[in-house]
């Protein structure tokens, strides 16, 4: 009896052990698998989760980075998605993949002296340039020269001088003063042929460039109080002195002084906050209603 009794007893104890193991590998198996989603960035800021749940969807917001521009293409392994504003959402998600967001940096507009013109990246004269005569890449043909913006067979009309093929008045050009080839300093101007000390008019004051170089050092934020002293972004220069700006009402600095300030509830360019653009397509028309975009 005794061993029958110890036998009913084992028997009891693996089926108590088999209805355990069976729940726990019931359980693990219900646990939905999750997988990791790499984000790479160009341009860009983001932020979401890095995982998601099989089947799921992934959300990330992206804002550019200053100077850049839309649209944000998006690349990677991840099942294509949609956006929503600045956010991106994605398909759903079966397998570990990858996203990448970038966008394109547009470098500053040139600044060129009174008189010059932005053509293929670089300041030029379009009255005396060889190759951008009259409008930037209408070049002169062999033999030619450029003069008052027309291209001219033969020698250079009265008062001009031909410098490697572009027709100067060296009694007045910076670059080529009294000669071709002489080019005045930083803080000087052609004056009759003579690289002068340029004197600003008033109370402006010389920071280079010949007269394209007086400033007023009261109110430039790139010069202010003093030549090449620049205030910092969200700064103005009042008075010579880089204060930081205050916005009037509700709105908010963005940065660059007084014309920095933005309303967000309204501006597509920093909708609900600094730097968040609204973006067009997609049922998306660009606009910023109420600080969303819509």
């Amino acid at each position: 009896m005794k061993s029958v009794w110890a036998l009913s007893v084992a028997a009891v104890s693996i089926l108590a052990l088999s209805f355990v193991a069976c729940g726990q590998t019931d359980k693990s198996a219900n646990q939905p698998q999750q997988y990791t989603i790499t984000v790479n960035g160009t341009n860009v800021a983001t932020s979401g989760a890095p995982t998601a749940n099989q089947g799921a969807t992934a959300s990330f917001t992206v804002t550019p980075s200053a100077g850049s521009t839309l649209p944000i293409s998006v690349g990677g392994t991840c099942p294509a998605g949609s956006w929503n504003g600045n956010v991106y959402v994605t398909g759903a998600i079966t397998a570990n993949c990858t996203l990448t967001f970038s966008s394109t940096v547009t470098p500053p507009p040139l600044s060129c002296a009174s008189g010059q013109t932005t053509c293929g990246g670089a300041c030029v004269t379009t009255t005396t340039d060889n190759n951008n005569c009259g409008a930037c890449g209408t070049a002169c043909p062999s033999g030619q020269s450029c003069s008052a913006g027309v291209c001219l067979t033969g020698s250079c009309p009265s008062g001009h001088t031909n410098c490697s093929g572009s027709c100067v008045n060296t009694s007045s050009d910076r670059n080529n003063c009294g000669a071709c080839g002489n080019a005045c300093t930083t803080f000087n101007s052609c004056y009759s042929g003579a690289c002068l000390s340029t004197v600003c008019s008033g109370f402006l004051i010389n920071c280079g460039g010949g007269v394209s170089g007086c400033r007023d050092v009261t109110t430039d934020r790139n010069n202010c109080g003093a030549c090449g002293n620049a205030c910092t972004t969200f700064n103005s220069c009042y008075s010579g002195a880089c204060l930081a700006t205050v916005c009037p009402g509700s709105l908010i600095n963005c940065g660059g002084g007084v014309s920095g300030c933005k309303d967000p509830t309204s501006d597509s360019n920093n909708c609900g906050g600094c730097g968040t653009v609204c973006p067009t397509g997609g049922g998306l028309s660009g606009a910023c209603v109420t600080g969303v975009c819509q």
